[in-house]
């Protein structure tokens, strides 16, 4: 049965109500707020997940800050990870943004996306910038099954926030031909260099011919 108590401060004034739901078989749930209506609706919303069965524990997204998780996943899983010293260079930098003050139950995809668009401001590299949302989005997702922090969806996603364009774009390279560059002796063509080093390689029977298909179809 949920009970809403105010909240007072030192002078005896109002400041907010206080629900706690209390229900054999399941977590005391308590949460504060500024009104009471907003009190009640949220009671009447849990009580009603209890009774037909589709309560979900949300105590731990409540408690916790998207910094608190990215702060226990750079103690926990980060070092274990190959590539984890570069992983800790991201994690800071999110962890600098004022989307880790954000608490999990009131983060969304516009704060994703705020803070995605603020990167682009700041000059970093599409790839640099999906690299970040991609932790976010891991990090929740290691939240959610392994700490018990419930979020109906991970706002991190790129299903549910659009990651910035020309992160994948692919750098095409032409071989230059022969040519005599600043006025100093010319410079062979850069195919004729890059088979005879392969030619002289311990795999040259394999590395050639796939070079030369390669070139090829250009």
């Amino acid at each position: 049965m949920a009970t809403i108590a105010p909240r007072k401060s030192r002078d005896g004034q109002v400041i907010g109500y206080q629900v706690k739901i209390r229900r054999n078989g399941f977590p005391t749930q308590s949460k504060t707020f500024e009104t009471k209506t907003d009190a009640k609706r949220w009671a009447a919303e849990m009580e009603s997940e209890i009774s037909r069965g589709a309560f979900v524990d949300r105590s731990e997204a409540e408690r916790n800050t998207l910094g608190d998780l990215i702060r226990r996943y750079q103690a926990e899983i980060t070092p274990t990870k190959q590539g984890g010293e570069k992983e800790k260079g991201h994690l800071a930098v999110i962890l600098d943004d004022q989307i880790s003050l954000m608490r999990m139950t009131m983060l969304a995809s516009k704060d994703v996306g705020a803070f995605r668009d603020r990167m682009a401001a700041a000059a970093y590299a599409p790839a640099t910038i999906v690299r970040r949302l991609n932790l976010i989005a891991t990090v929740i997702n290691h939240a959610r099954s392994e700490w018990g922090v419930h979020v109906v969806d991970n706002m991190a996603s790129a299903k549910l926030t659009a990651r910035p364009k020309g992160a994948d774009r692919k750098r095409e390279r032409r071989l230059q031909p022969a040519r005599v560059v600043a006025g100093r002796e010319e410079c062979p063509a850069e195919e004729e260099t890059l088979f005879k080093a392969l030619a002289a390689g311990r795999h040259a029977a394999l590395t050639v011919p796939l070079a030369r298909l390669a070139v090829n179809r250009r």
